[in-house]
């Protein structure tokens, strides 16, 4: 992308900048709260270009768009596909924030911009006092990481732009924290559940009730594909192993794909039955031994 150059010219300067009729997201905060973020704001004067997080970075900060336009990008190789273009009053680090995990995208300013910068510490303080406020941060969060989930999945590649963000709008993801218990073998089969972010530890237990570690799943994959007794039940159990972001495919979310885009459903549908098979295949060769 030729308009994205490699520039770092970033001036730095410190006041209070934060308003709820500026930021949307801030609404109904007290004013200590407002004077909180704006104790840890810096104003960063960032010119055209300029990556300003890079997939794969920690960082600890929460970013106000006050003016410009920044895009999040998605780098493989020399490729680089926009996921989302963002303006002012927009916000982004939310994931940063919320998950203290990596990036799954980078962010470069498309125009000379200026960014408010408001530290972790502050963040978090404020998220402690205000529940609207995280359940905000929490719902752009979702929003985001679904959109950049339809964007990277091969299954739903084929969704039109418009479709993706109106997907992203209306269907939820769920967190789950680390150690949590998604299915267990031989119980009621929850539902097919496709992970966003994190892992889950796959376990199977044979015929003397010896439990085997028998796969590790990451982002994109999918779990509960596989059932037994017509479906009732799950033929494995499931461990969060990492704090967990999951797309859970219930019975109304397929109904709505279907509707909606129901080439993406088949393909979808294709994709569940193969993972399917795939384990039952390890499972069996487990068991014959």
């Amino acid at each position: 992308m030729s308009d994205f150059l490699e520039l770092s010219n970033i001036n730095i300067v410190t006041r209070s900048l934060l308003s709820e009729d500026e930021f949307p997201i801030l609404k109904g905060l007290s004013p200590l709260n407002i004077r909180i973020l704006n104790g840890s704001s810096r104003l960063l004067e960032v010119d055209q270009g300029v990556e300003t997080l890079h997939k794969g970075d920690n960082p600890r900060d929460l970013y106000f768009i006050r003016k410009g336009c920044v895009s999040i990008i998605n780098d493989h190789g020399q490729q680089r596909d926009i996921i989302a273009k963002l303006g002012a009053r927009n916000v982004f680090g939310e994931f940063s924030i919320l998950r203290k995990k990596p990036r799954y995208a980078s962010v470069y300013t498309n125009e000379a911009s200026e960014i408010i910068c408001i530290s972790a510490p502050a963040v978090h303080q404020v998220i402690e006092a205000n529940q609207a406020f995280k359940n905000r941060l929490q719902s752009l969060l979702s929003q985001r990481m679904l959109n950049s989930f339809l964007f990277k999945h091969p299954i739903f590649q084929k969704l039109p732009k418009n479709l993706r963000l109106q997907f992203s709008k209306d269907l939820k993801t769920i967190f789950m924290p680390v150690d949590s218990q998604l299915i267990t073998q031989h119980e009621e089969n929850k539902g097919i559940l496709l992970i966003l972010s994190g892992s889950v530890d796959i376990y199977h237990s044979d015929h003397s009730g010896k439990e085997h570690l028998i796969e590790i799943r990451r982002d994109h994959d999918v779990i509960g594909e596989l059932t037994l007794n017509q479906g009732k039940t799950s033929a494995y159990s499931a461990i969060a192993s990492s704090d967990l972001d999951i797309f859970p495919l219930d019975h109304q979310t397929m109904l709505y794909i279907k509707n909606n885009h129901p080439e993406t459903l088949k393909r979808l549908e294709t994709y569940i039955h193969k993972r399917a098979q795939y384990t039952a295949k390890r499972l069996s060769d487990k068991s014959s031994k």
